[in-house]
């Protein structure tokens, strides 16, 4: 009787069948390392498992298959087509799991996106379970890279059929990872988990993990201390980048996020909603990104004894939104939440401005007191329409002097010091007189010029004061018109 051993590498290594007639199955002639091969260039793996049914001779084959990609496609499943989906994965990951013959996974996505009735929970209790198998699969079977997907589309009741409404007539359940398995194989995971409440492991460790991004979820009830555990070296002791996108700490006992890694590289995070502390002990750290926080009261990058660590971030981009405020009351709310950092050398900020737009100044003088050795500054004005009035700016006989303005200065306060300063952008401009003088007031520290540019707004036809702006804020040099329609001075030489 034939060996196991002896029949795989005959299988392997069987010859091309001649092509007696215009029918001859030519491709099962290829040996297995070819046919896995090209059963790797499948994009969804629901139709590489189905490949096992063609013949016997392709039978068993997809289970080498290193990457699995399972995708459910643009469509918008229901309740009933979303475990019909969930139990083809799990069936294909069981098999996988009891073949002899199969290999490492070494990259596994799985991809979905199901439907919810108005004001009932974001996932069904079987969406929820199967997400929890699936990544306790990756971490006890050694995937190397892991993404999960499960969007989530409200539907109103009336688009949903008996069965689908008395599945989402229950209570929310848990994404519950307290006993998640360690992996010391895993090297890149992504989760966007539809809104889901979210347990965090209290002992977990991925000794290999680099680069995470988690996503839409909730934090559960005392589980915010545990996700800061998790992101820090005790959970990822070799964590390079993070993502953190739509993380809601509604329910969370804590409201704030402590981060204390050596090796985090690059950090993003987006709407964290509730989100009033954030620390960061992170002395790797080249790269901060925080946006759409408007809860956040507090960020701090400093820790007692550790000072240098909140000094190693070489980029940063800021988000600003600038709300409604009675124009005599001005608080300079970033001193004390920014440290000071020194080691920055570019910053770049996006403001959003919800109101009008000439108490901008005050705000971002205070975020440049942080810096002392910027060579690249960049400032984007967004404006809402509607949010500016012309005539609020200019005066219809007031000609090359029309961005004239006379509102207070409150950024004079400041202390800045760009000394080393070499370019700068100011895009988004409207042309106005506060503009120009808090540009200038920004400028005027700067003594190593190398480049300033310069966009005006589109929404604002300025003619002729295009010139008085641009001479009223730098002189000593030349100004020249580039195609994308701004200007850019350079120093004479």
């Amino acid at each position: 009787m034939e060996s196991t051993k002896y029949r795989k590498a005959k299988r392997a290594n069987k010859p091309m069948p001649t092509a007696a007639g215009g029918d001859a199955d030519l491709i099962s002639g290829l040996n297995d390392d070819v046919l896995v091969r090209i059963l790797q260039l499948v994009g969804d793996a629901r139709q590489v498992v189905r490949t096992g049914t063609l013949s016997r001779r392709w039978r068993g084959l997809w289970t080498r298959v290193p990457a699995l990609h399972f995708d459910a496609g643009p469509v918008i499943l229901s309740p009933r087509g979303a475990r019909r989906f969930i139990a083809f994965v799990d069936n294909a990951l069981a098999l996988r799991s009891r073949s002899d013959d199969s290999g490492i996974i070494e990259h596994l996505g799985i991809s979905l996106r199901v439907c919810r009735g108005r004001g009932k929970p974001r996932l069904t209790p079987s969406s929820v379970g199967s997400a929890v198998g699936w990544i306790r699969y990756a971490g006890r079977h050694g995937v190397a890279s892991f993404s999960l997907s499960v969007r989530v589309r409200v539907l109103v009741k009336e688009m949903l059929d008996k069965d689908q409404e008395e599945e989402y007539d229950c209570e929310a359940a848990v994404v519950d990872l307290g006993d998640l398995p360690s992996s010391t194989k895993l090297e890149t995971m992504r989760l966007f988990l539809g809104g889901a409440r979210v347990r965090f492991p209290s002992s977990a460790a991925f000794a290999s993990l680099t680069d995470l991004a988690l996503q839409c979820f909730e934090i559960a009830d005392h589980s915010g201390d545990l996700l800061g555990r998790l992101l820090s070296s005790a959970g990822c002791p070799r964590l390079q980048k993070l993502r953190l996108w739509a993380v809601r700490f509604d329910r969370a006992r804590t409201k704030e996020l402590v981060i204390e890694s050596s090796t985090l590289v690059e950090v993003s995070m987006y709407g964290m909603d509730h989100m009033e502390s954030l620390e960061l002990r992170t002395p790797s750290l080249l790269a901060l990104e925080i946006l759409s926080c408007r809860e956040l009261e507090a960020v701090t990058v400093s820790a007692s004894g550790l000072k240098e660590l909140t000094s190693s971030a070489t980029c940063l981009l800021v988000d600003l939104d600038i709300v409604p405020t009675r124009s005599d009351y001005y608080v300079d709310v970033i001193k004390d939440k920014i440290p000071q950092l020194p080691n920055a050398t570019s910053l770049a900020v996006k403001i959003h401005a919800m109101c009008e737009r000439h108490s901008i100044g005050d705000g971002v003088a205070g975020l440049l007191t942080r810096f002392k050795n910027l060579r690249y500054l960049s400032l984007q004005l967004d404006e809402y329409p509607g949010m500016t009035k012309r005539d609020d700016i200019y005066t219809k006989d007031a000609g090359d002097l029309a961005f004239i303005c006379s509102h207070e200065d409150h950024w004079t306060s400041n202390e800045l010091s760009l000394a080393k300063l070499c370019t700068a952008e100011f895009r988004g401009l409207t042309g106005t007189g506060c503009e120009l003088r808090f540009l200038r007031f920004v400028l005027s520290s700067a003594t190593d010029l190398e480049k300033v540019t310069i966009g005006f707004s589109i929404n604002y036809k300025l003619g002729g004061r295009i010139d008085g702006f641009l001479h009223g804020l730098l002189g000593n040099g030349t100004w020249a018109a580039c195609k994308d329609k701004s200007y850019e001075w350079k120093p004479c030489p």
